[in-house]
């Protein structure tokens, strides 16, 4: 019954008006999603490389540090603040700033 049905499906779609339209585009989008795989793959791997040559300090250490200033300022109810390389926090508007 499965099989029959299964069949009678695939049928259905090959005899579709639209199966060459709908065939490109599924085609054309996994090109798109191999590009942007690629492209954010070689991002990263290029990363650690200009990190390492630039001599920033340790790759993995100047990545874990940008990635837990974007975890900690990501939590809702913590106050805005850039984390500069040296470490120290600068406000991005005048509001967050203690009247002095």
């Amino acid at each position: 019954m499965l099989r029959t049905l299964f069949s009678l499906e695939l049928k259905s779609l090959f005899r579709s008006p639209t199966w060459k339209q709908n065939l490109w585009m599924r085609i054309l989008i996994v090109f798109a999603i191999l590009y942007f795989v690629l492209i954010f793959l070689s991002l990263g791997v290029g990363a650690y490389y200009i990190i390492e040559k630039a001599q920033i300090g340790e790759p993995f250490e100047v990545i874990n540090r940008y990635l837990t200033t974007v975890v900690v300022n990501s939590r809702p109810g913590t106050k805005r603040s850039i984390i500069t390389i040296s470490g120290k926090s600068s406000p991005r508007s005048g509001k967050d700033v203690a009247p002095s």
